[in-house]
């Protein structure tokens, strides 16, 4: 492993290379078909798409096999989409106009099974740089002209290792992907997604939109047709609590960052298992879309599917009680209780029923209900499960059922509901990350995020606004 006070970074090519790329307003450049010359055009840049005028017309709806040849003299390859043409009539003729789309640039391969040394930057807007040291455990890097703190997260996944850097270029922003070992481009992009994600949860920004690629040969790929950024309200850690709540001095020195081990399994289970970044994606899709009424749903399928990932198989056929002086001590104090309630029943007809059924409390356990099924990972996983905790994850039938508003007797007004569905996506939230961060071997603080909705909600519980996992 390097150095932490060595891990010196050049990135002044990359940059060069972006930073012409980035600002390619009004542009000239060559473009051919093969080897025939098909056009001069200008390239435009709106937010993160890249856009090609050519003043005549085509016909077809894309192009490929077209090279960009740059004013200084580059080369690059690409497929031309037709976004719009348009013809118009003057005194000097009659002109065309095509505009084209660009989703990717190559020089070079890049082939699935090309074997290098890769970088990738993710551009970003410099206000979405907000340091690691809040979230996560951070080293040092250094180029020509300073050392960075909080600026830079290592990954260790068995033989391979990953930097994630943060950094700031000509007022542009970035999330630099570094490997240190040669690997085939399919899986260097496959675990940058899986980085991607994972950022995304544990930070609550998942950088995305446009990617560029490097290679240790110093040929590149240029890509916005990916998954686009995407932002979230909540976040599982953060050891800032003045960012969450105001009266913050009972949680000072508490606190802790999520370790590099911990977020180095979080990127591997991510990688390896589809099932899990499928439910990563989709909790980030929802908080991304801000919707009242997909959150909470989607949530709950996340909590379906994790269950399904994180719990260990029981055993068939266990009893729930394997004492039987025990059981039967139990048996006798409930039939108590029943017997206490006699005059209430409407028959003793009724009593004999829930007396008979008793008997079968200790029966082998073979299949769980569904809730009994959510319940279950927290207790393998030694979570504290509240009352209010157990609530939420009943009202699994509600939304997996279409009550999207948790609708109930109580709750009758728009703003009553919306109150409740906050909460409750608050809580959900906190459920499952509080899964996450245990399974990939956290231990510490998070976010009670539902704490902050209880007052609108007419809740009041002892619930803290950290949770200890």
């Amino acid at each position: 492993m390097k150095n932490d006070n060595e891990n010196k970074k050049d990135l002044s090519y990359e940059l060069e290379i972006i930073n012409d790329w980035e600002n390619p307003t009004s542009k000239s450049v060559s473009i051919f078909e093969g080897d025939k010359f098909l056009s001069k055009g200008f390239l435009l840049k709106e937010t993160n798409k890249l856009f090609l005028r050519l003043p005549i017309r085509i016909g077809k709806d894309s192009i490929e096999d077209i090279i960009i040849e740059t004013e200084a003299g580059q080369r690059i390859f690409t497929t031309l989409y037709v976004n719009g043409r348009s013809t118009k009539t003057e005194k000097d003729g009659v002109f065309s106009n095509t505009l084209c789309s660009i989703q990717d640039l190559r020089k070079g391969q890049f082939l699935p099974g090309q074997i290098s040394r890769f970088r990738c930057f993710i551009p970003t807007s410099p206000s979405m740089l907000n340091t690691y040291r809040f979230q996560l455990e951070t080293i040092r890097y250094s180029d020509s002209e300073h050392t960075y703190n909080h600026q830079c997260v290592r990954i260790n996944i068995e033989d391979l290792q990953f930097d994630v850097l943060q950094i700031k270029h000509k007022n542009e922003g970035y999330y630099v992907i570094e490997a240190f070992q040669d690997m085939s481009f399919d899986d260097f992009c496959n675990y940058c997604y899986a980085i991607q994600q994972a950022l995304g949860f544990v930070m609550g920004y998942m950088p995305g939109g446009e990617i560029f690629y490097f290679s240790s040969d110093k040929e590149y790929y240029y890509t916005n047709h990916v998954r686009p950024a995407m932002k979230s309200y909540y976040c599982p850690i953060n050891t800032n609590p003045y960012s969450f709540i105001t009266s913050a001095e009972n949680y000072s020195g508490k606190l802790t960052v999520m370790p590099a081990k911990c977020f180095s399994n979080l990127v591997s289970l991510i990688y390896s298992n589809e099932r899990f970044s499928s439910a990563i994606t989709m909790m980030l899709e929802s908080e991304n879309a801000r919707s009242l009424l997909l959150t909470p749903s989607i949530y709950a399928v996340v909590l379906e599917a994790l269950s399904k990932i994180v719990c260990a198989p029981i055993a068939e056929g266990k009893k729930p009680v394997n004492n039987k002086e025990l059981f039967k001590k139990i048996l006798k104090e409930l039939y108590g209780i029943i017997d206490s309630h006699y005059a209430e029943f409407e028959s003793d007809d009724d009593i004999l029923k829930l007396r008979r059924r008793l008997s079968e409390l200790n029966k082998p356990i073979r299949q769980l209900t569904n809730i009994e099924k959510l319940i279950l990972p927290f207790e393998q996983l030694g979570i504290g499960l509240t009352p209010q905790d157990i609530a939420i994850i009943e009202h699994r039938n509600d939304l997996l059922h279409g009550n999207t508003h948790l609708d109930d007797s109580s709750r009758t007004g728009t703003c009553d509901i919306n109150n409740y569905m906050m909460y409750a996506s608050g809580k959900l939230y906190t459920l499952i990350s509080s899964l996450i961060l245990k399974y990939v071997g956290y231990s510490g603080y998070i976010i009670n995020h539902a704490k902050a909705y209880e007052k609108y909600c007419n809740i009041n519980t002892e619930e803290d606004y950290y949770k200890y996992i």
